[in-house]
């Protein structure tokens, strides 16, 4: 999924994700990773897991996130930062759906679909050299542009009145724009 931030892709795997569970396509959990806070050995750790005395620290067992999306979806938001040396480590995964935890000399296993989001030109990053071809070639299967807002100028008033009702029902309270401020508001955010 690609777009600039803020665009939906999250919601956008959400739903998707929604609709396997419900044609019974994925049995297990959505995993959502934020890959642009992703970096070195925490990264391995929260990817991967990790034995109990992997590093100092680690008191017990961690399974990983892949191994959590195990039988479901793992969603990987914005792929286009993570550094060279996670791209490694993601592709192994991704190809065989079996990669060592930290610390550990037994193998686990995880299937899981994948779903990757950015905001970012990956076939230029790999151009660059900044993203790796090979996991390029195993992510660009299926390609799906999601506009942002401003290309969107139809869709920000029901964003709106659907923000306004999430609103009220977390915090129990009805909160409305008056005629000329909700106006106003709709001509400015489609002018920005």
């Amino acid at each position: 999924l690609t777009g600039p931030t803020g665009a939906g892709k999250s919601q956008l795997a959400q739903r998707i994700y929604a609709l396997k569970k419900a044609r019974h396509q994925v049995k297990g959990e959505f995993v959502e990773v934020n890959c642009a806070t992703l970096r070195g050995d925490s990264a391995m750790s929260a990817l991967f897991g990790h034995a109990k005395g992997a590093f100092t620290g680690a008191l017990q067992d961690r399974a990983g996130l892949l191994r959590k999306a195990d039988g479901g979806t793992l969603f990987l938001d914005e792929i286009g930062e993570l550094g060279t040396d996670e791209q490694a480590m993601i592709l192994r995964a991704i190809e065989e759906k079996r990669f060592l935890p930290m610390g550990s000399d037994k193998e686990v296993a995880s299937d899981f679909q994948l779903i990757a989001g950015t905001n970012r030109d990956l076939g230029n990053a790999v151009r660059e050299g900044r993203f790796r071809d090979d996991l390029y070639a195993r992510l660009n299967l299926w390609t799906f542009y999601l506009p942002g807002l401003k290309e969107r100028a139809e869709d920000i008033e029901p964003n709106l009145d659907f923000e306004l009702a999430r609103y009220a029902r977390l915090h129990g309270e009805q909160v409305r724009f008056n005629r000329e401020a909700r106006a106003h508001f709709l001509r400015f955010a489609t002018s920005a």
